[in-house]
Formats: C-alpha cells, sequence, structure tokens
C-alpha cells in the first residue's frame, strides 16, 4: 500500500525540474552584520540569440516574487525550482533567500538560522523593495510592482 507520506513524496521523484539560472547576490543583516543570500532567477525574453543563448530581462509590470524556503531547503530544492520555472515562463522575476548557513552560504557569526528570526526576511524584502524603487525612478516611473511573498514549510511560519 502506499502511505499519504509516499504520495507527497512520489511526485518529486518521478518528476523532475530542471535547473534554473540564478544570479547570486548578498545584502548585509545590519544587526549582527551577517551576509544573506538571495538567488534571483529572472526571465527570458523569447529572442533566439542562437546556441541555446537567451537574454536574462526584468518586467517591471510583473511581479517580484520573494521565495523563504523549508528547514533544510534552499532553490536547488525542486518544488522551489518548479515555482521559479512556472513564474519565470510568465515572465516575473523569483528572488529566493537562502536561510542562514544553507545552501554552504558563508557565515561570519554564531547566528544561524532559527524559525524565530523573521529580521532576514524583512531586510531582504526591504531591500528588493528598494532595488525596485531604484529602478522605477531611474526609467522616470512610479513603482507599481508587488512583491510577492512566497514561503515552504517552515519559511511560511517565517513570512507569516
Amino acid at each position: 500500500l502506499v502511505t499519504g507520506d509516499q504520495r507527497t513524496g512520489i511526485p518529486f521523484v518521478v518528476n523532475s525540474v530542471e535547473d534554473q539560472q540564478y544570479m547570486r547576490v548578498y545584502v548585509t543583516n545590519p544587526s549582527d552584520s551577517e551576509h544573506l543570500a538571495l538567488d534571483i532567477a529572472f526571465p527570458f525574453d523569447d529572442f533566439n540569440y542562437g546556441a541555446g543563448k537567451r537574454k536574462l530581462i526584468h518586467d517591471s509590470m510583473k511581479p517580484v516574487y520573494l521565495v523563504l524556503h523549508g528547514l533544510n531547503g534552499g532553490s536547488h530544492e525542486e518544488y522551489v525550482k518548479d515555482l521559479v520555472q512556472r513564474r519565470r515562463a510568465e515572465g516575473s522575476t523569483v528572488v529566493v533567500l537562502i536561510a542562514r548557513g544553507m545552501m554552504d552560504t558563508k557565515m561570519s557569526g554564531w547566528n544561524v538560522f532559527h524559525g524565530a528570526r523573521t529580521g532576514d526576511a524583512d531586510i531582504a524584502a526591504r531591500a528588493l523593495k528598494k532595488g525596485l524603487t531604484s529602478l522605477a525612478e531611474s526609467q522616470r516611473r512610479p513603482r507599481r510592482q508587488v512583491l510577492v511573498g512566497v514561503g515552504y514549510s517552515m519559511g511560511a511560519i517565517v513570512l507569516s
């Protein structure tokens, strides 16, 4: 018999999502000077440049998604890659906040990830909003872009 646990895991075993292309940037949490890793996945334009080359773009009319993964996750997890792939196909930019110390990110102190610390998500969201506002101002337009929070498991708890 197949249990509920197995039914939850089977889709991730039999269906794989192709790896996504990320640009990693760091922001600093001023409360303890730790660097927070953000993996950013920009959508592609529709033009074929040949040899599999595609240009990364940012559509300022589409939402930007800030993703908080689960306890042992990161941007490499199948459930995160699935969301990233689908939102990029719609033309949105997706940003994954990597929890402290996950995915071999460097740490300078002992303030490792724990679910009671919500400040990292706040710092990441503020940095994204500041960047989006700066981009809008450089294009001489008001910022109307929406920042959408997405959380999985512990990431959803931190986000709430």
